[in-house]
């Protein structure tokens, strides 16, 4: 199973992800959790790592969020679990934001309104690396 990580202070945005992938959902493919702010969602997944409990490995943020921005979370992933392939979320179209998480490492850029089609795509090819990675590592 893939788990996958969704945060962002807007609740209706966990509700398009749960419809838009309900099939992945029921069939045990993909995981979701859902997280309002990148603080919560940090702790979640430092916590989890030390007990190898749920090992999530994307995480879709928005960047405009209270108690720690997507670029944030972004940054801290980036340096402490950088195996985690994370796309930033935004609904402004605004070179800096790109600028700026390119350069902090991010896998990708999504502005809303979201194109699920193109969130399906990264889903597949973080899938695709991470098991690459892992195949790698086994050799």
């Amino acid at each position: 199973m893939i788990k996958i990580a969704v945060v962002d202070d807007e609740a209706e945005v966990f509700q398009l992800f749960k419809i838009k992938f309900k099939n992945q959902i029921r069939s045990n493919e993909y995981c979701f959790h859902f997280f309002e702010n990148g603080k919560d969602c940090y702790s979640y997944i430092d916590n989890a790592h030390l007990s190898d409990d749920v090992e999530i490995i994307i995480v879709f943020t928005d960047i405009n969020m209270p108690e720690m921005s997507g670029i944030s979370l972004l940054e801290t992933l980036k340096s402490n679990h950088p195996d985690i392939d994370v796309y930033l979320i935004s609904a402004y179209d605004y070179d800096p934001y790109r600028e700026k998480a390119k350069k902090s490492g991010t896998n990708g850029f999504i502005s809303k309104p979201f194109d699920f089609e193109e969130i399906d795509r990264f889903i597949k090819k973080s899938i695709e690396d991470h098991r690459g990675k892992v195949s790698s590592d086994d050799s």
